[in-house]
């Protein structure tokens, strides 16, 4: 009988010490965010010039090991993309940026970002969306080009008006050509139900800056379902088997009245960062700008896709305002918080009543972050459509309806797979740099430079993402010209339309002091010319009559004595 019970004893006893780091004890697992950095990978606001990565004189904890929850959305063109350390400006320490189920972007591949040691520490190099058609090989292994840092941008605003009501500005941007940087003229891109065109940009990395091509992807809201960031108060995640899930997603429309800019950072910021402190470092998602004549793209598409309904974009605006006032209750700052002010909210029986009248959204709606994972059955995406009215329907280019599926044991491998070639990926994107900056040192900045990553044998890349609905044609983008890069281009006026009064230039008025008469202007005399001299009129004697013989030949003495009398 011993014999039999030992086997089911040992191997109980080999599982103990698995079961017990993957599940956290009380007091030891992480603090749930209801605040805090975005995903790189889920959204990035428009910057116009390649902003480096933030420095930190702290090292990085070791990435943790993270799997995803076995609730996935439906699709084949849902991938896992995992998370990463990142450094928290307000709170100045590690946070744990939780990976999330992304809906990739036609014809893109993720390359994962990492940190890099620097001079002075320890530098953050961003991740990117990469142009699959860079892999020529097919075997995951993209060429990538570094290049010399591009000039500031010299863009000065659109140089011809609007085609349509709807359409949103880009601004220009730096192109590579060879040997040199041409200039790209900013140009409009018309508004697409379901699509956002992501503008081209540049990503700073220590080997040089990668260029990225414009694309277009899912609006802001329809890109996945994003979980929250973590926080660790010990390093449990060191434990030998310990395994990290997310398990609280962020509310999709949570995010539209609580979307931040961080001044020091490449990422979006959400949550409570209404304070007065924060004014200078966190600039409104409504608020931001790229240049004076452009909004962020994202902002800009729920702008136009609710241009019916007049409210919306004031009591957006209005809902920020009044936060910041105190007006109206401020979103929650962890899941603890959020847990006890839904209760309360419970109790008083107020979870249904409306935050203000001119702003129609409910207290749950207001302070509701986050919400479980395993409760999350159908995730509703409206971008807050109650802020267009009570009555008012929301537009379709705003509404979607995310399933979620319990993923089968193909999925779950698939999954694996593709994390593990991301992290290898991550791994040797930081070798091919770390090397490109020993050896080439002096030349890096100078000249473009192509590298192949050189990645491991037996490392198989993620299967073709399969999409559901094909991207529209890419928008119409001017040629690039060569411009000095230290003179701006030429700002053309847009054309006068017929029927407009050509404005008329007004005369200069000069003021007169009080109390003292003007004096009588000067008169000026116009300068005096020498008298003009007309040159003499040459003699020109008149023709011999008709029938004189022709003179004879002068003899040569007398010819020269004639030059002499001359001389």
């Amino acid at each position: 009988m011993l014999l039999r019970i030992l086997p089911i004893l040992c191997t109980g006893l080999l599982l103990l010490p698995v079961l017990a780091v993957s599940e956290d004890a009380p007091g030891e697992g992480p603090e749930v965010l209801a605040r805090g950095p975005v995903h790189e990978a889920f959204g990035e606001p428009t910057r116009v010039n390649p902003v480096p990565g933030p420095v930190v004189n702290k090292e990085p904890p070791q990435a943790i090991e993270e799997m995803p929850p076995e609730d996935k959305p439906e699709g084949d063109d849902v991938m896992w993309i995992p998370g990463y350390w990142t450094w928290s400006i307000d709170d100045e320490q590690f946070v744990w940026v939780s990976g999330f189920w992304r809906t990739v972007p036609p014809g893109r591949t993720w390359v994962p970002g990492e940190w890099q040691k620097a001079a002075d520490g320890w530098q953050w190099v961003a991740g990117y969306w990469a142009d699959a058609a860079d892999d020529t090989d097919g075997d995951g292994r993209p060429e990538v080009e570094y290049l010399p840092p591009p000039p500031t941008s010299l863009d000065a605003g659109p140089s011809v008006p609007a085609p349509d009501d709807t359409s949103a500005y880009l601004p220009g941007c730096w192109i590579w050509s060879s040997t040199r940087y041409l200039w790209q003229p900013g140009h409009w891109v018309p508004f697409r139900p379901g699509w956002t065109w992501t503008p081209a940009c540049y990503k700073w990395t220590p080997a040089g800056h990668i260029f990225v091509r414009g694309f277009w992807d899912r609006p802001l809201l329809n890109r996945g379902v994003l979980f929250a960031p973590v926080r660790f108060a010990r390093p449990i995640w060191q434990k030998p088997g310990y395994v990290y899930r997310p398990s609280y997603v962020v509310q999709p429309d949570s995010l539209c009245g609580a979307l931040f800019v961080p001044t020091a950072s490449t990422s979006y910021y959400f949550g409570d960062f209404f304070e007065a402190r924060y004014r200078k470092r966190f600039v409104p998602w409504v608020e931001y700008r790229p240049t004076r004549s452009s909004f962020d793209p994202s902002f800009a598409y729920y702008r136009h896709a609710y241009a019916r309904h007049d409210g919306w974009e004031k009591n957006l605006r209005t809902l920020y305002t009044r936060r910041y006032e105190g007006g109206i209750p401020r979103p929650s700052r962890t899941l603890v918080q959020q847990t006890k002010v839904i209760n309360q909210l419970t109790v008083n029986k107020t979870v249904n009543h409306v935050v203000d009248k001119s702003i129609h959204i409910t207290n749950i709606q207001n302070v509701q972050v986050l919400t479980p994972v395993t409760r999350v059955k159908k995730l509703e995406v409206t971008a807050l459509s109650a802020l267009a009215g009570p009555k008012a329907a929301p537009p379709p280019a705003v509404v979607r309806q995310v399933r979620m599926e319990k993923m089968s044991r193909e999925q779950v491998a698939q999954q694996k797979q593709v994390i593990a070639y991301h992290h290898t990926v991550a791994q040797q994107r930081k070798q091919t740099e770390t090397k490109l900056v020993r050896t080439a040192k002096t030349e890096v900045h100078k000249t473009a430079i192509k590298a192949k990553m050189d990645l491991p044998k037996g490392t198989k890349p993620p299967r073709g993402i399969r999409h559901t609905e094909k991207a529209p044609p890419p928008p119409f983008i001017p040629k690039p010209m060569v411009i000095h890069p230290e003179k701006k281009p030429p700002v053309k006026l847009p054309p006068i339309k017929p029927g407009l009064p050509v404005p008329k230039k007004e005369k200069e008025v000069i003021p007169v002091p009080k109390g003292k008469p003007m004096p009588p202007p000067k008169e000026t005399l116009p300068p005096t010319l020498p008298p003009h001299k007309e040159p003499p009129a040459k003699v020109v004697p008149p023709p011999p009559p008709k029938g004189t013989p022709p003179p004879k030949p002068m003899p040569k003495k007398e010819k020269d004595k004639e030059k002499k009398d001359k001389n």
